[in-house]
């Protein structure tokens, strides 16, 4: 499940008009472009962040899983060595 969106990549009320505008096809100013593209990067860079950090949980849990299997093999192994 993904975490919810933080403020720094939901566009501010200033930026909605923008967005819709590009998302039109309509010709945006120098100053527009500017604004629309602060919040694309900013935006890529939280999402790029949270992804990262999800995978990161994953990997080590992951990581816990085979740790838990490698250590109950080993266990079992000892157990049938010892017979």
């Amino acid at each position: 499940m993904k975490a919810p969106l933080s403020n720094d990549i939901v566009p501010d009320p200033d930026l909605v008009p923008l967005l819709a505008k590009r998302d039109a096809g309509e010709k945006l100013t120098q100053q527009e472009y500017g604004k629309v593209g602060a919040f694309i990067a900013r935006r890529a860079r939280a999402l790029s962040k949270r992804d990262l950090a999800e995978e990161n949980r994953l990997l080590r849990e992951d990581l816990a899983r085979a740790r838990a299997q490698r250590d109950a093999f080993k266990n079992a192994l000892k157990a049938v060595l010892e017979l």
